[in-house]
């Protein structure tokens, strides 16, 4: 499916309403981070001729590529995210060793307006969002355009989606806290500050067999769309990644 499309169709679902429960149907149309499923911890990545020319481990996160089509059973993917703004390598992966993160455990999830609660046996996980105000001074603004470039030092992501004329696009992540066994915790600043437009709808919380905690979403909609993926062990956030996907 074409990346414009995919991101309008994801705004369509942006919608204030109250969801219940989510199936592995209700994420076809997102970008998706993925982890292995092989019994050697091991799958091979491979190029559009199948030769061998890497490897991805157990646990490491890659993502299915919009960008690509597939060579029969094998699925375009990209990985690595070292780099800062997306992933730095490409290659097929067999669609029998991949496992989306949607495919793991799902907590239940339930929405307001401003609002998404993840509930599953003693872990609570809630993201709340809020207006983002543009003339906040810390925020430093593109000279001639006006839209925002950064937060307190921070970069911006979704800046595309910034709207005077459309002011209800103009929300950022205010914060995210997690219970655990009764211990409750929140997000820093660095793990929440510059993410405009985040779409509450397009969220899901899974868990893996070792209790990793992913937290992703899908925010923001055309040139200003981005996907963001954080990763708890052990009640700490151990990894961030935020994804363009074109």
């Amino acid at each position: 499916m074409p990346k414009f499309l995919c991101c309008h169709l994801l705004l369509f679902f942006c919608a204030k309403s109250i969801l219940i429960a989510q199936t592995n149907e209700d994420f076809t149309l997102f970008p998706r981070f993925a982890i292995i499923d092989d019994a050697d911890g091991y799958a091979n990545v491979r190029d559009k001729h199948k030769n061998i020319i890497d490897k991805i481990h157990r646990n490491e996160i890659f993502v299915y590529s919009f960008m690509d089509e597939s060579i029969g059973k094998y699925q375009p993917i990209e990985w690595d995210f070292s780099s800062k703004n997306n992933a730095i390598k490409t290659g097929y992966i067999h669609e029998s060793r991949i496992k989306y993160l949607y495919q793991l455990p799902l907590f239940e999830r339930t929405i307001t307006d401003n609002t998404a609660i993840f509930e599953r046996d003693n872990i609570k996980i809630t993201i709340t969002i809020g207006v983002f105000n543009i003339d906040d001074k810390r925020i430093r603004k593109d000279p001639e355009y006006g839209y925002p470039l950064k937060i307190e030092g921070y970069d911006v992501w979704g800046s595309d989606c910034f709207s005077r004329e459309y002011p209800e696009r103009n929300t950022e992540i205010k914060s995210i806290k997690y219970t655990i066994n009764g211990v409750t915790k929140q997000f820093e600043k660095k793990d929440i500050l510059g993410y405009l437009f985040p779409c509450l709808n397009n969220s899901f919380v899974s868990i893996g067999n070792d209790d990793t905690l992913y937290i992703a979403m899908n925010n923001g909609d055309g040139a200003g769309s981005y996907s963001l993926l954080w990763i708890l062990k052990k009640d700490k956030i151990i990894r961030k990644i935020t994804y363009l996907g074109f």
